[in-house]
């Protein structure tokens, strides 16, 4: 059953148990009334802000499967071969089919949370960072622990990052600043340095293989050479804490984001800034960029994920459901599929492309899409939108 409220959302029940399964928002009014076609794939919102809204049923309301971990959901991240999904809940990690929902495999041993995870670039290894203070290099197939690399102080501060740097070598930060190289073979410690300030939210591997870049609590992202430690860059703008940072397909860009609400996009060479993503009403948790495209996703305490035009800064797509904050995003390698993780204990995933609701709402408007329907939508040629289609 899907119902309109007064605060501005919609909500779908579980008929047999009454309990929430998804909400829907976006209006700015009181949701009056809302209807289904009657072939079930799309629905219809009508608002007091003098707006309806069509809604393609089959991403809304699940053309992909849910995962419903029953606790909240830091982490998500594909492997580079497309083959898996692997989502960070409480004390483990779960390894999904992206298909077919299915849970393929669990991997345990962290004591409490974990805060970062990563796939290695073949997708043998996963590398996860926890607040038990320790690091674990995990095999994808077994779901064995191969390495446990102990963060400062015998594990008792956060490994805040934990990442596959060059060829042969992975790296470990925790959050007082402690950089730990290891050999991913043997597990050896290779060398060991401090980050000052310390404070360290986030860290990304550099382009080169031979430099790490951190998000702090003070607001500033800072590059660092990994064999002498030393610091390289700094870049500064934001005006609150960084959660993290990542680094684009091409090792071009960085991309910063946190408690000021704005995702910052900077160039690696010179250090400046040179975009900005600007909407989000909560802090920002997480981040990702596409490999097919000059597009970037942000997930936000706001209760949405967001996709963004990296060229302009626009926002050109807003993704809700969820009932809780987002807190992590990922695209797959081969761009046709997003993922939302939420506190709401749920992982979803959605098409990039759109065509076919596009292609739908054309038939029953029997007019072409307004300009603010063609930003909505994310539409930018010069073309009518409608045209051709066949009216039902």
């Amino acid at each position: 059953m899907l119902t309109g409220s007064e605060d501005k959302s919609m909500r779908l029940w579980d008929v047999q148990s009454g309990r929430e399964l998804q909400r829907f928002s976006g209006q700015d009014g009181l949701i009056s009334d809302v209807t289904f076609s009657e072939d079930g794939h799309y629905f219809l919102s009508g608002s007091f802000d003098g707006t309806a809204w069509l809604w393609d049923a089959r991403q809304a309301l699940g053309s992909h499967p849910v995962i419903d971990h029953g606790n909240p959901v830091y982490r998500v991240a594909f492997s580079p071969d497309c083959r898996y999904l692997v989502s960070a809940s409480a004390e483990e990690l779960h390894l999904w089919n992206p298909v077919s929902g299915e849970k393929v495999q669990m991997f345990s041993g962290h004591s409490r949370g974990i805060y970062s995870v990563n796939f290695s670039p073949d997708s043998r290894y996963l590398l996860s960072g926890s607040f038990d203070g320790t690091g674990r290099l995990w095999e994808v197939e077994t779901g064995k622990t191969i390495h446990v690399f102990m963060g400062q102080d015998r594990g008792t501060s956060t490994v805040t990052g934990a990442v596959f740097t060059n060829e042969g070598t992975l790296l470990t930060v925790t959050w007082d600043g402690t950089a730990k190289q290891y050999d991913l073979q043997t597990g050896d410690l290779l060398t060991t340095f401090e980050l000052d300030p310390g404070e360290i939210n986030g860290v990304a591997a550099g382009p080169d293989g031979q430099s790490i870049f951190t998000a702090s609590h003070d607001g500033v992202i800072r590059q660092w050479d990994i064999q002498s430690g030393s610091l390289l860059r700094s870049f500064t703008g934001h005006t609150d804490i960084v959660n993290s940072v990542l680094i684009s397909p091409n090792g071009k860009f960085a991309l910063s984001y946190g408690f000021d609400k704005i995702g910052r996009l900077w160039d690696i060479q010179s250090g400046e800034e040179v975009q900005q993503m600007v909407g989000h009403t909560g802090f920002i948790f997480g981040a990702a960029f596409s490999d097919t495209a000059p597009v970037a996703l942000t997930a936000s305490g706001d209760g949405t994920a967001r996709l963004w035009d990296l060229e302009t800064g626009r926002e050109i797509r807003r993704f809700t459901g969820h009932s809780e904050a987002v807190e992590s995003v990922a695209f797959s390698p081969d761009g046709q599929l997003i993922a939302t993780a939420s506190s709401d204990g749920t992982v979803r995933l959605w098409d990039v492309a759109f065509e076919d609701t596009v292609r739908y709402i054309c038939s029953v408007l029997l007019r072409d899409f307004t300009d603010a329907e063609r930003e909505q939508y994310g539409i930018r040629d010069d073309e009518p939108t409608c045209s051709g289609v066949a009216v039902d």
